[in-house]
């Protein structure tokens, strides 16, 4: 897989008018906290799944998932109990949709 296709930023879309800016600044801040040492990435990685899990962010969640197994070494199992832990601090209603999302993009990477 190209580096185009597994760079999560050119997985965003943004109005023509601040698409450039907008790049240009996830790339930069997001580069600055994932590149700090004090957590490995695969931690960071997963921290990230919980956040947006449980706020229902299913959308970045994808582009968490697949990020975390192909840059990071995250393994299906370590993300499906992460997912499975979000439901006794966040609700069942929030881990069976995160569920859902995890299972779509383990599908996606499977098939290709």
């Amino acid at each position: 897989m190209s580096d185009e296709v597994r760079n999560p930023v050119n997985q965003l879309t943004f109005p023509p008018e601040v698409e450039k800016e907008m790049r240009d600044m996830i790339t930069r801040v997001g580069g600055e906290f994932w590149g700090r040492e004090e957590l490995p990435a695969s931690t960071r990685s997963l921290a990230t799944m919980a956040i947006l899990c449980t706020r229902g962010l299913h959308e970045e969640l994808a582009i968490h998932v697949r990020l975390g197994q192909e840059q990071f070494g995250v393994s299906r199992s370590e993300i499906c109990e992460l997912i499975r832990h979000c439901a006794l601090y966040a609700g069942f209603p929030i881990a069976v949709s995160g569920f859902r999302t995890v299972a779509r993009v383990f599908e996606e990477m499977d098939a290709e």
